[in-house]
């Protein structure tokens, strides 16, 4: 009997940087993927091929080769873009370009593409607005993470199907976040006993830095009167060492005791940390979603829409505008989470269980569209 022929699949996004938000979102692409088919051969275009393959077990390339990923194409039986928000040019004007030229490349060698759960805009430049519909009108499958992203593309003209799922780290469950690297970071900032018990509540908080960087003092204040209640306050770079310097401003800031995580974190360590929270301020999006997907309550900053559109889909009401909050604002929506009720729980849970299945269906999707 012949052996059945594997399906390969080239995934894309924004890994290999050392962004713990969007390795946490490979991690969860790889695991719905791989539990669906098993047999799938995945390759990742990653910034860090070597550091990608040994902290994934999956074979990478550098996104940078153009000859690498072209003979990986070729081969393959689907290109999935996705997820994140690669299509926007806030950060960079030629980043959409990049990411809607591998899509470009992979229909010119005709394979099936896939757009995975990612997050639209903002595009300002017009002709990255053009250019995205063009390349997109000739995709294979559309699943954005939010409604406002269809909405996005729908007024740049785009008139292709597409679906709303939710973000791919919300395809995992608490019970998917290792129990051991968050224990023991806990245990040598000294905030866990050899039992593997907290000696206080823990606030998780992922914060950055964003223009013009006035909202430190504010931060710090809210903190500090969690700290006084009895909280231990621990500050984690999801990019690192970039929020670092935003670390040290809200520390600057502070009377009161608090801890950093100094290094560098995987998705499944910080996973686990936020298994160990009892609550998360947040200004970083995948510090909100993987609170979201541990069932622990947060708080957020927003400093850029996809905040905003993340919190719409939580059904918690606790998202400031960075630009304009006060710190007894956060101090009121920080203490109504910690004291949450059982109603508020199951809420919340409720939530996270419509996310979760959402976040699956990109999966089935994707499997679908291999085997059609």
């Amino acid at each position: 009997m012949s052996k059945k022929k594997k399906k390969r699949v080239v995934l894309s996004g924004y890994f290999g940087f050392g962004n713990c938000g969007d390795e946490g979102v490979l991690m969860a692409m790889l695991k719905a993927l791989q539990a669906l088919d098993p047999d799938l051969s995945m390759t990742v275009l990653s910034g860090d091929p070597e550091q990608t393959k040994s902290n994934f077990g999956v074979n990478a390339v550098s996104r940078w080769k153009l000859g690498a990923i072209a003979r990986k194409l070729f081969l393959a039986d689907l290109f999935i873009s996705g997820g994140g928000s690669l299509l926007q040019d806030v950060t960079s004007a030629k980043s959409p370009l990049y990411y809607l030229g591998l899509l470009a490349l992979a229909r010119r060698l005709s394979k099936r593409t896939m757009v995975y759960a990612q997050g639209i805009g903002p595009l300002t430049i017009e002709k990255n607005r053009r250019r995205t519909v063009k390349i997109l009108e000739r995709c294979d499958l559309i699943t954005l993470r939010d409604q406002a992203s269809v909405d996005e593309l729908a007024a740049m003209g785009l008139q292709k199907p597409m679906t709303v799922t939710a973000d791919p780290v919300l395809a995992l469950d608490p019970a998917d976040a290792p129990e051991e690297p968050g224990c023991r970071l806990l245990q040598e900032l000294g905030l866990m006993d050899d039992q593997k018990k907290k000696k206080r509540p823990l606030l998780l908080a992922a914060l950055r830095s964003w223009p013009p960087d006035d909202y430190f003092e504010k931060i710090g204040e809210a903190l500090d009167a969690k700290a006084a209640e009895g909280w231990d306050i621990l500050l984690v770079p999801m990019h690192f060492p970039g929020d670092m310097q935003a670390i040290q401003q809200v520390s600057n800031h502070m009377k009161s005791r608090t801890y950093c995580l100094g290094q560098p974190v995987t998705p499944q360590a910080f996973f686990s940390l936020v298994r160990q929270a009892d609550l998360m301020l947040a200004m970083r999006l995948h510090g909100l979603i993987f609170a979201m997907a541990a069932g622990v309550p947060m708080v957020a900053l927003s400093y850029d829409p996809k905040v905003d559109r993340f919190m719409e889909q939580t059904g918690l009401d606790a998202c400031f505008p960075l630009a304009d909050f006060s710190a007894g604002e956060l101090i009121g929506a920080l203490d109504r989470l910690s004291g949450r009720t059982p109603d508020m729980l199951e809420e919340q849970e409720k939530h996270r269980q419509w996310l979760h299945s959402r976040a699956w269906e990109t999966a089935r999707m994707a499997i679908g569209l291999l085997d059609s």
